[in-house]
């Protein structure tokens, strides 16, 4: 499905309507943060900011968590595509580096393999 079938598809399909036809056009992502800077009043304020912006584009956190060890920030959301996922990742620059894996599950993997 390119870009143009999928705009279509979204906007017939809402996904508060058919919540299972919209999770087979999603992708899920998982973006590992490290913080430019100490984590401040106005950096959570801009974060936020962010994701607002992001959900309107179409992209769902599942999962927001800050973390100790190599990486500050893991995040875990669903997007229509890399290119959405990719501008999302793009507006934090300012306030955190990331690195943005495309997640599969266990079931879509093992399908892969049979």
């Amino acid at each position: 499905m390119n870009d143009v079938e999928f705009a279509r598809a979204k906007e017939y399909f809402s996904p508060s309507l058919h919540t299972s036809l919209w999770a087979c056009w999603t992708m899920i992502f998982v973006s590992l943060g490290k913080l430019r800077k100490k984590l401040t009043k106005e950096s959570i304020a801009e974060a936020s900011r962010v994701i607002e912006r992001a959900n309107k584009e179409g992209v769902k956190f599942l999962n927001i968590y800050y973390t100790l060890g190599r990486y500050d920030v893991v995040a875990i959301f669903e997007a229509p595509n890399e290119k959405t996922a990719m501008q999302m990742a793009m507006s934090l620059g300012d306030i955190e580096s990331t690195e943005t894996l495309v997640a599969v599950s266990r079931e879509e993997a093992i399908k892969l393999v049979e």
